[in-house]
């Protein structure tokens, strides 16, 4: 192995090792001779917290938001920008889409609309709705 790589290793895990608060001073002493690695021990530090983050954070989102109730009342007869809200037509782990009308007289359409649960709004989730949006922009019934 490479001594720069082994060198890192080392220092990495040692830092792990450490309480978030004594690792400042533990980099400062272990690469007093070389900040560049200082900065490379840093980076990976911060890449494997995010990494757990990833890991267990979204898992436990996901499973409270599922499971949980929409609380949001029903939004029969309420108006959404140009649209009144007909009718709730479906209903899954992501949200609930209505039926709407469009209401402000300028021409006639019916649409689905689809609102995301509360707590749904990760980062995953929205791209997947964004996806979700353009192929069924794309389509001509």
């Amino acid at each position: 192995m490479n001594p720069h790589w082994e060198r890192l290793n080392q220092i990495f895990h040692a830092a792990l090792a450490l309480p978030a608060g004594e690792r400042a001073s533990y980099l400062d002493s272990a690469c007093a001779d070389d900040p560049d690695l200082r900065i490379e021990v840093l980076e990976l530090i911060t890449a494997h917290e995010r990494a757990a983050q990833f890991i267990e954070s979204p898992a436990l989102v996901s499973a409270r938001t599922w499971f949980e109730p929409d609380t949001r009342p029903p939004l029969a007869g309420s108006r959404l920008g140009a649209y009144r809200v007909e009718r709730e037509i479906g209903r899954g782990g992501m949200g609930a889409v209505y039926l709407a009308q469009r209401a402000d007289g300028h021409y006639e359409q019916q649409v689905a609309i689809k609102l995301i649960k509360r707590g749904m709004d990760t980062d995953l989730v929205l791209e997947r709705f964004r996806a979700e949006r353009q192929i069924l922009a794309s389509l001509d019934l």
